[in-house]
């Protein structure tokens, strides 16, 4: 009898305690889109075709100059006096152009990197902002579904994984924080001059 009453009153103060308990409240933002979306990125990634674009066109001019000197020291034979030389400044263009070519794309992918990590960073402090502002518990990424041509770009033995990762199956549009964070950003973006 003894046990009933205690069990009883465990019950009853279990349903009285429930209420006491908040509900978290929780929001979802797709980060690939912010990222997609963001003038910043948009802006940076024009910067660094541009880039792109200026160093092949550098490239090009370097190795329109070897092609000119091998072409030169192909018209001599291999004994003449300037076929030496030809042949010495060919290996040293070659060099040059090589380490140039590394470094020029050491320099460009460590450039794009550091911008990466700065915008990662801003849209990460723009997603605790937008949910602190709404009084969310937690914020989650909701990554796309992906699409047929995506799907048939993964091996089969990843595929199954990858279709599984999805971290939300559902959710409600209302949650989504996504077009807010992206207006967020825009709003307190400043091009670089130009």
């Amino acid at each position: 009898m003894l046990r009933r009453t205690i069990s009883g009153l465990m019950l009853a103060s279990l349903f009285i305690a429930a209420p006491a308990i908040a509900q978290p409240k929780i929001g979802v933002v797709n980060p690939a889109k912010i990222l997609n979306e963001i003038k910043e990125t948009k802006e940076a990634n024009d910067s660094f075709r541009g880039e792109q674009e200026a160093l092949k066109a550098q490239a090009a001019e370097k190795q329109k100059a070897l092609q000119s000197i091998t072409e030169q020291k192909n018209q001599l034979k291999t004994d003449a006096p300037q076929w030496q030389e030809l042949n010495k400044k060919e290996v040293e263009m070659t060099t040059e152009l090589t380490i140039w070519v590394k470094d020029k794309d050491a320099q460009l992918t460590r450039k794009f990197r550091d911008q990466a990590r700065k915008i990662s960073e801003k849209i990460k402090n723009s997603i605790s902002e937008v949910a602190k502002a709404k009084g969310l518990d937690l914020v989650l990424a909701d990554q796309a579904d992906l699409k047929d041509d995506e799907i048939d770009k993964v091996p089969p033995q990843n595929l199954m994984p990858v279709l599984l990762s999805k971290s939300i199956y559902y959710r409600n549009d209302a949650m989504d924080l996504t077009q807010e964070v992206i207006a967020k950003l825009d709003a307190g973006y400043k091009p670089a001059p130009k």
